[in-house]
């Protein structure tokens, strides 16, 4: 089977859960004999072809069809939020040869040209909803629009051509990540196939890290508390809370490892831990590199791994958490919620509540036996679901469905 993944982007320099998913998935795609690659637009890379982790991609120019457009706000748009178009990318979808399906990791204009050529070529594609789509929160949308604002957006006119606000409609298959999702999606397209497909994780990739030596690179004492996030800097994944879960935990020190995609938020936190006096154990590490011994250092070096989000598809981290053998208290929000299961393997508190989460965290650094009891239930629960190979092989059954009903 050859199949085309397309994302919005795939760099290492500003790498997150869907990239992580995409990667994983050809991989084990490719194991099984399949042909699978990556289209994506250049941002924040080089036009060309490359490969990331094993995985061929081919990067295509893009425009995201604003003017005008600062180079400010089109670095905005590339981290988060951007709805290009890419003549390039198009081209191949329509003409490279022997291609059996294509599957879709980004929404929109983009979503609009894989609907268009696929159609036109008579061959299947899935949308896989990444970010979620049904349940996105109004202050997400209005922030990742913001860049864009006060242009003229002439994309309007292609994307009409392309049939893009039916790229779900047609799908012939969407991936969701949580029961919320796939309820809310049956709701507002009856009649469309809609599954859900959980991420993975490989379970053994986080256990060769050394704790130490992520403790020595970021200053963290020995013996003190360790609090974790691994999650792009940005207001929807509340790293704003963490100063004020230090400030009442006063031996911990918290680390949040991630790019900033919303401008100026990294020194928000930062100046709310100078206020809190706790700036001293608060380290932001920016964005860390794919799969390096430096990410399962951290997972290692820590004590409890905290994600308080306020909207969360799902929580790819949090299998990540897991298979490291690392308790975890989370938001109770969207995929996150239903993921983990309060008291089993986990700790969930109310969304953008400080002080609710400041106390599950204070509760599990006293509780040394509680924390083991979370994490090995935790790990228990990766390795029964959650292995990239069984993601694979469902996601594999469910192609091969899509394909017997196109078959005259």
């Amino acid at each position: 089977m050859r199949i085309f993944h397309v994302a919005r982007r795939f760099t290492p320099s500003a790498w997150g859960g869907t990239e992580a998913v995409v990667t994983a998935l050809v991989r084990e795609q490719r194991k099984a004999g399949h042909e699978a690659d990556v289209l994506s637009t250049s941002a924040l890379d080089r036009p060309g072809r490359d490969e990331v982790l094993g995985v061929p991609v081919r990067r295509f120019g893009y425009t995201y069809a604003h003017w005008p457009l600062s180079a400010a706000a089109r670095n905005a748009l590339d981290r988060k939020g951007g709805n290009p178009l890419s003549a390039g990318m198009l081209r191949t979808l329509l003409t490279e040869p022997r291609v059996d399906l294509v599957h879709c990791h980004t929404m929109q204009r983009l979503a609009g040209q894989v609907r268009w050529a696929a159609r036109r070529r008579g061959i299947p594609y899935v949308v896989q909803l990444h970010g979620g789509e049904f349940r996105v929160p109004e202050a997400e949308l209005r922030e990742m629009l913001a860049p864009s604002q006060g242009s003229l957006d002439w994309g309007k006119v292609p994307s009409a051509l392309l049939g893009t606000r039916r790229f779900l409609a047609d799908a012939d298959l969407i991936l969701v990540l949580s029961h919320e999702e796939e309820d809310a999606g049956r709701q507002c397209l009856p009649g469309v196939r809609i599954e859900r497909l959980p991420n993975g994780v490989d379970p053994e990739r986080f256990t060769a890290g050394n704790g130490a030596r992520a403790r020595e690179r970021w200053g963290v004492p020995p013996n003190a508390p360790l609090l974790l996030t691994v999650a792009r800097v940005d207001p929807q994944k509340g790293q704003l809370l963490l100063p004020e879960v230090l400030a009442a935990c006063p031996d911990a020190h918290a680390v949040a490892a991630g790019p900033t995609t919303v401008p100026g938020y990294d020194e928000k936190v930062l100046t709310r831990a100078r206020e809190l006096g706790v700036a001293a154990r608060l380290h932001l590490t920016g964005g860390i590199p794919p799969e390096t011994i430096e990410l399962a250092d951290l997972y290692r070096a820590a004590d409890i791994f905290v994600l308080p989000s306020t909207h969360e598809p799902f929580g790819i981290v949090v299998l990540e958490a897991w298979a490291s053998g690392l308790a975890v208290v989370g938001s109770r929000v969207g995929g996150l919620g239903e993921l983990i299961r309060d008291g089993v393997d986990g700790l969930l508190v109310p969304p953008a509540d400080g002080a609710a989460l400041a106390a599950a965290v204070a509760a599990l650094l006293a509780d040394e036996p509680g924390r083991r009891a979370l994490a090995a239930s935790g790990r228990e629960e990766v390795l029964a679901r959650y292995t990239w190979p069984t993601v694979a092989a469902s996601l594999d059954a469910l192609y091969r469905e899509i394909l017997e009903r196109r078959r005259p």
